[in-house]
């Protein structure tokens, strides 16, 4: 017997024929069966039989035709893919192999893809999902889909920038782990903070003042995107310290000429140093000083008024300057009695009556009298003018002293 093949559009391989069994492959060019038509004539005893056709269904090979290369997403995002076919009843098994840089496991399944991807690593990473396509009981050749999943771009500038003091410029500069990236951020109000909320994109460049006593931390929420890709919010703190400041008396009690005037400066920021510095004044006779710490040093006033000696202060705490401060001290001068000290002579049995002043208005007057020989009258002592009957039992004239003791301001 021979055979031989009738050629058709359909099949890609040409022509054939035959003598023995067939045994060829077949390729269907299409996305449908194709039926092949074989041709049988048989010889025996010198005689030729009737012609026999075969017909054998050749199924295509089928296959994927929706994109190999499904636009890229950006990490934590849903990758959702619908393969399709030319083929009818067709159906599509994939796999994806574990890949460095993506998080998830390895994974197959049958159809559509639905599944989250994050990519862990600073770069975008391929992933590789190999289809198989099977219909009508053949299977095609494996394919790859590649999908791009870019990774959300991190900030990798220090998220704990450099401490500032209150009233000075925050100045911070982004940057990320992709390259090209852009920031947006936020600030919310901050119990602590003068300043309003405050958003922008890019780099932040603004004042903040801290008024209170202690240090403030002020969050700014950062997100970085490269790529039309969000990268997560990140906060970065920067801490605000105070301008320390004075809670001690910066009228402290006044003190008398020549004592010591002692300063003990406090701030309610922990561990606040302060330094101090008094010009020579008129009126006091020591010089200009400076220190650090406790004030104490002598002050004499040199006249007959009350004078003002100002110190300015400075507290220092984390690295911070306050406001210099005026702290006062008031010298009080010591009050002198200006009234004649040697009072006209009185007889034996009149009336001494004396009215004290001094150099300082308001002065109050202690005075005493101790005993004196020749005088009947005992010791004695008072406040302010003197009025008493005196009797000499001798027969000279007898001195009687008066020890007075002037008080003006608290200062004798």
């Amino acid at each position: 017997f021979g055979w031989n093949r009738v050629f058709m559009n359909e099949i890609k391989e040409t022509i054939t024929t035959g003598h023995e069994n067939i045994n060829e492959v077949l390729t269907n060019a299409t996305d449908k069966p194709v039926n092949v038509t074989y041709v049988f004539n048989t010889k025996a005893n010198g005689c030729n039989g009737l012609p026999k056709n075969i017909v054998v269904s050749v199924n295509p090979s089928p296959k994927l035709n929706s994109t190999l290369t499904p636009p890229d997403i950006c990490s934590g995002n849903l990758f959702k893919y619908t393969p399709k076919g030319i083929t009818e009843d067709i159906i599509f098994n994939w796999k994806r192999n574990f890949i460095e840089g993506i998080s998830q496991p390895a994974k197959a399944g049958v159809g559509n893809i639905n599944e989250v991807l994050n990519n862990t690593s600073p770069s975008p990473v391929n992933v590789t999902y190999m289809y198989m396509a099977t219909a009508n009981g053949c299977r095609g050749t494996e394919v790859e889909v590649v999908l791009t999943v870019h990774s959300g771009a991190q900030l990798n500038s220090s998220l704990n920038p450099p401490e500032i003091c209150s009233g000075t410029n925050f100045n911070y500069k982004p940057s990320a782990t992709i390259e090209g990236s852009s920031f947006i951020w936020k600030r919310t109000a901050i119990n602590g903070i003068e300043q309003p909320p405050s958003s922008g994109v890019g780099q932040v460049n603004e004042i903040l003042t801290n008024t209170t006593a202690y240090p403030v931390n002020v969050i700014y929420a950062f997100t970085a995107s490269a790529k039309s890709c969000e990268g997560k919010t990140q906060d970065v703190v920067v801490k605000v310290n105070p301008s320390p400041q004075l809670i001690s008396a910066i009228n402290p009690t006044a003190i008398c000429r020549g004592s010591s005037f002692n300063y003990l400066p406090t701030s309610k920021t922990p561990n606040a140093l302060f330094e101090w510095s008094r010009l020579s004044s008129s009126g006091i006779k020591e010089p200009a000083s400076s220190g650090v710490g406790i004030i104490k040093e002598f002050l004499t006033n040199t006249t007959d008024v009350p004078i003002n000696a100002t110190y300015v202060v400075t507290a220092t705490a984390n690295g911070c300057k306050g406001l210099s401060q005026h702290v006062t001290a008031t010298i009080n001068t010591l009050p002198k009695i200006n009234s004649v000290l040697v009072p006209p002579a009185i007889c034996d049995g009149a009336a001494f009556t004396y009215t004290p002043s001094a150099t300082i208005q308001g002065a109050v007057f202690n005075w005493k009298r101790i005993a004196a020989v020749g005088i009947s009258q005992p010791a004695k002592a008072g406040i302010g003018n003197i009025s008493e009957i005196l009797n000499n039992t001798s027969s000279s004239p007898v001195n009687v002293t008066y020890v007075f003791t002037a008080t003006a301001n608290g200062c004798k």
